[in-house]
């Protein structure tokens, strides 16, 4: 999967290679939704794949699970940009499991505090 960044840095389009096949994806440039949930770990050369902020070395991680109104369902908290949302939890959260679920992921800074973060609609 190759990570294409826009002007501002942020990924615009994604590239899934199998052998000479190339099967692109782009984010809405109207809506800005993205039809891939992009969370990647700490790669020191790539700052938009999920580098620190500047002059830090740990980072910690933030995902939000919405409902369909934007409200915060629950939040996890962990050390890597990884999150699971077992089926239970989801039915917990949304009274059965959801053919849908929104998610906003945010970086966690010890010197800036929660970052921007990015909404994505992850659909089941």
């Amino acid at each position: 999967m190759a990570v294409i960044p826009g002007a501002m840095g942020w990924p615009v389009r994604w590239g899934y290679r199998v052998g000479s096949s190339v099967r692109g994806y782009e984010r809405d440039p109207l809506t800005d939704e993205a039809p891939i949930l992009h969370l990647k770990a700490f790669h020191p050369l790539d700052a938009w794949q999920g580098e620190p902020s500047s002059g830090e070395t740990v980072a910690a991680w933030r995902t939000e699970i919405l409902d369909g109104a934007g409200a915060v369902r629950r939040v996890t908290a962990s050390d890597i940009p990884d999150a699971v949302h077992q089926t239970a939890a989801q039915i917990v959260a949304f009274g059965a499991p959801p053919a849908e679920i929104s998610l906003r992921g945010r970086q966690v800074s010890a010197r800036y505090g929660l970052g921007r973060g990015r909404d994505s609609l992850l659909r089941l």
